[in-house]
């Protein structure tokens, strides 16, 4: 609901951070793969035992993305720059 809903994301985020993370959003929709995206300080984690990306939002939020790219959905075993979709598992 939070990126589906710029005014629910206002109201638990607060405004700032809301439009920071509407930017972003904006930003992934707009890039062929993660490594076009310039803000946010994208970096590799691990996160629920696989191969994700953190975007920073801010000092205290992120975005957590995964694979969501049904051709190269191979668990662990991708090439980020093949990956055209991804899911937002958590901010």
């Amino acid at each position: 609901m939070l990126c589906e809903n710029k005014e629910f994301a206002k109201s638990h985020l607060g405004v700032e951070i809301a439009n920071i993370l509407f930017d972003i959003l904006a930003d992934i929709e707009a890039a062929d793969n993660i490594f076009d995206l310039m803000v946010g300080f994208p970096q590799e984690i691990v996160f629920a035992e696989a191969r994700c990306y953190s975007i920073n939002i801010s000092n205290h939020k992120k975005i957590i993305l995964s694979n969501n790219d049904i051709k190269n959905n191979k668990i662990n075993n991708f090439d980020w720059a093949d990956i055209k979709r991804v899911k937002i598992l958590k901010i």
